[in-house]
C-alpha cells in the first residue's frame, strides 16, 4: 500500500496548488514512513496502519519508534 501512497502524494503535489494540503495516507507502520510521506510532498501524514496491525494499542510507541525504523524521523524533528 504504502507505495502506492507514496506515487499518488507526488502525483497530487506535482498538479495541485501549493495552496492545498496533500495528506498521506497508507502504509505508515514506522516513524521513517512519515518521513518518506513528506519528502513525497505531503503536508501531514495519518498513521493507522500500525494501530491496526499491532492490534494492542500498548505495542504502538514501541513498533513505531522501534531502533532502526525512526532514524530519520528524529534527524527532522533535530532540525525543525
Amino acid at each position: 500500500m504504502k507505495p502506492i501512497a507514496l506515487g499518488q502524494v507526488r502525483q497530487f503535489r506535482q498538479h495541485l496548488s501549493p495552496l492545498i494540503d496533500v495528506i498521506g495516507v497508507g502504509g505508515a507502520m514506522k516513524a521513517n514512513d512519515i518521513v518518506d510521506f513528506l519528502d513525497a510532498g505531503a503536508s501531514a501524514v495519518q498513521v493507522t496502519s500500525l494501530a491496526h496491525w499491532a492490534g494492542d494499542p500498548r505495542s504502538f510507541q514501541d513498533r513505531f519508534f522501534a531502533e532502526g525504523t525512526a532514524d530519520r524521523f528524529f534527524e527532522l524533528l533535530d532540525n525543525h
